[in-house]
């Protein structure tokens, strides 16, 4: 990796900045201050998520050396992904005050994630086949 990508002290004190600003809006407008939330988690995720590229370029190289084949590595890494989206959003829509929505969109995500695993579930189902 490069020494490119913000170290977790930029990105908390980007985050605390962006807090300081959120709170001092929220006084004024809540819907301003719910937007500048999404604005500040947008602007962390894409500080952090420029390596995100040669992340995964490393974590397939390591799965090739240890012969795991990218149709198992797939569905996982989709799975990550959709949980920690899943989590993002939600938590936005309990801090707009929408917990039922919050839960709901937890609950989707949770489905599109078995979704996303069901390759894994056929080849431990295949897997299993074999043996017996």
């Amino acid at each position: 990796m490069t020494s490119e990508m913000p170290s977790i002290y930029q990105l908390a004190a980007g985050a605390m900045i962006g807090v300081v600003c959120l709170v001092t809006v929220r006084r004024q407008t809540g819907e301003i201050a719910l937007l500048l939330g999404v604005l500040i988690c947008a602007g962390l995720l894409l500080a952090a998520g420029q390596e995100l590229s040669e992340l995964l370029e490393l974590i397939y190289t390591l799965a090739e050396l240890a012969g795991v084949d990218n149709d198992l590595l797939t569905p996982l890494l989709k799975t990550v992904g959709i949980a920690l989206v899943t989590g993002l959003a939600a938590q936005v829509c309990r801090d707009a005050g929408a917990g039922s929505v919050a839960m709901v969109l937890e609950l989707c995500g949770g489905l599109c994630a078995l979704y996303a695993a069901l390759p894994l579930v056929q080849a431990v189902v295949a897997l299993v086949s074999e043996l017996l």
